[in-house]
């Protein structure tokens, strides 16, 4: 049975490859996009939109109302979501001995923050559909 799946952080080659492999199973896809580079955004869109059951919805990645919208979007095309895949992260570079702790909190108040966006946008719709996996 077909399921519609949610998938974040569509800039990282392993949710690129889960999609590839879910949509060739004839599954739906929505991915939605955050990165700050929109050349990047562009032709990884056009790359992912090529394969069949695939599509990229762009969103701010510190804006709430942007995740929901997306969400709301995702279940005025497909009904509902049935799975969410929560690949969301955001990196930092270096060791931890040189590393500032104002970054280090950034990135991981980003990566926290992302995900509860997308878990506040969704879980609504899997609450009263009384289904869905996170």
């Amino acid at each position: 049975m077909s399921k519609t799946i949610l998938i974040t952080g569509t800039s990282f080659r392993l949710s690129k490859s889960i999609a590839k492999a879910l949509s060739s199973e004839g599954h739906s896809i929505v991915m939605l996009m955050t990165s700050t580079n929109p050349e990047e955004n562009v032709a990884d869109k056009k790359k992912l939109e090529s394969l069949p059951n695939i599509e990229c919805i762009e969103l701010s990645s510190n804006n709430t109302t942007s995740y929901i919208l997306a969400v709301n979007k995702i279940i005025g095309l497909y009904d509902h979501i049935d799975i969410v895949i929560n690949h969301l992260s955001f990196s930092g570079f270096g060791t931890l001995e040189f590393s500032d702790i104002q970054e280090m909190k950034h990135v991981h108040d980003e990566t926290l923050w992302r995900s509860a966006r997308i878990y506040k946008a969704v879980l609504p719709h899997m609450r009263k559909k009384a289904s869905g996996t996170v």
